[in-house]
């Protein structure tokens, strides 16, 4: 199953993608409020201008937010930099101009999808659908890259702690490891921990050296 089946399929249950519309024009809004909900989405706000789109924005946590770039107050690209180290979802940009440094601006921000106007609902939707799947795939890389990072420092604390256990004590590096494991057990703290403990306090539990 593709990625926009899936996330059509999304549309019609009972969890559907809740959207954010911001647009300076009223009946624009209106018209998109109507065309969404009637594809299953569900628009959980509206803003008329830049700088109330970004307090509803932060304040909603919409999936996905369809901005328009020109808008009075703060700009559509404006509220994107605001937005992107913080985790409020995707953006749908919609712009009157095609050009490669819009794109480029668009992409350093990090927008996952844009649309030039006129549009159709087809197209938004599709739009849409593009920029909810991205920014899924986008948060796991990073939540991975976390985890990643997090391994190799608990990895970095661990072989230090042991060296440090290694000098003071002459114990092998394989009865060292049993000690700080079973110690962390005993007393319900990572070995990560642990391993941060001794090198901050400088001292070795007496159940590790002398158990």
């Amino acid at each position: 199953m593709s990625g926009e089946m899936r996330q059509s399929s999304k549309n019609k249950n009972k969890n559907p993608i809740k959207v954010f519309i911001a647009d300076d024009e009223f009946l624009i809004r209106l018209d998109m409020k109507e065309e969404l909900e009637k594809e299953g989405f569900m628009v959980v706000g509206e803003a008329k201008d830049g700088a109330e789109a970004l307090s509803e924005i932060k304040r909603l946590k919409p999936d996905v937010s369809v901005i328009d770039i020109m808008m009075p107050h703060l700009d559509g690209l404006k509220i994107a930099e605001r937005l992107k180290n913080d985790d409020f979802g995707a953006i749908v940009f919609l712009t009157a101009y095609n050009n490669q440094d819009f794109i480029e601006r668009a992409s350093k921000i990090g927008a996952f999808s844009y649309l030039l106007k006129p549009y159709r609902i087809g197209e938004l939707k599709s739009a849409i659908l593009l920029a909810y799947e991205r920014y899924n795939e986008s948060k796991k890389l990073k939540e991975k890259n976390a985890e990643l990072e997090e391994s190799l420092k608990t990895k970095n604390l661990l072989y230090r702690a042991k060296l440090f256990i290694i000098e003071q004590t002459k114990l092998s590096e394989n009865e060292v490891h049993k000690r700080m494991q079973k110690y962390s057990m005993d007393n319900r703290i990572s070995i990560g921990e642990l391993a941060e403990i001794i090198l901050k306090s400088k001292n070795i539990p007496d159940e590790i050296k002398n158990p």
